[in-house]
């Protein structure tokens, strides 16, 4: 987005994951913070991106929170973006909940998930336009599966198994 000459700002609560992220982007305005409780006056974003983060709270009153607090740092018709792993797959709700914590040592299998629904609930004033699932594939099928595999990904994220797949994006818009 800087790249477009877009104003980009990135928080997380964890300060290992903002170094990260100031180590490998060209962004210096990335700080430690809550999602519950913004460093932004009202009104301040055009958009706004949530990747996987809803899903680290404690719980759907946290979630909510944080959604509102979302949608006051909002300009009136200004976007958000919510990104998260869909465990309406069984097998992402599997990996998500057991192995990934193992391997990465990122989630603890503890995380309060979203669906469509939840989401829809948490989103209150700001009105939900869109809802797009897709990946199928993991990233750590080896190399040499990858292109066959991701020819067969396209067919199943357009077909009816595409809300079984392993992310999902909901798009908001503030009124």
């Amino acid at each position: 987005m800087m790249e477009y000459g877009f104003d980009v700002y990135g928080i997380d609560s964890s300060a290992r994951q903002c170094a990260n992220a100031k180590n490998n982007a060209a962004c210096s305005n990335i700080s430690v913070d809550s999602v519950l409780d913004l460093p932004f006056e009202n009104g301040f974003f055009d958009i706004v991106y949530a990747i996987n983060t809803l899903h680290h709270l404690t719980d759907i009153k946290q979630q909510k929170t944080a959604t509102l607090e979302i949608e006051r740092v909002l300009k009136p018709g200004g976007l958000l973006f919510i990104h998260e792993i869909n465990v309406l797959n069984p097998i992402f709700r599997f990996y998500m909940n057991y192995i990934f914590p193992k391997l990465k040592g990122i989630d603890d299998g503890t995380e309060q998930w979203l669906n469509v629904e939840t989401i829809k609930n948490l989103c209150g004033d700001l009105t939900v336009t869109h809802f797009d699932y897709y990946t199928f594939i993991p990233d750590f099928l080896p190399k040499h599966l990858m292109k066959p595999a991701l020819a067969v990904e396209r067919i199943l994220e357009k077909s009816i198994l595409h809300r079984y797949s392993g992310h999902f994006t909901c798009v908001c818009r503030k009124k």
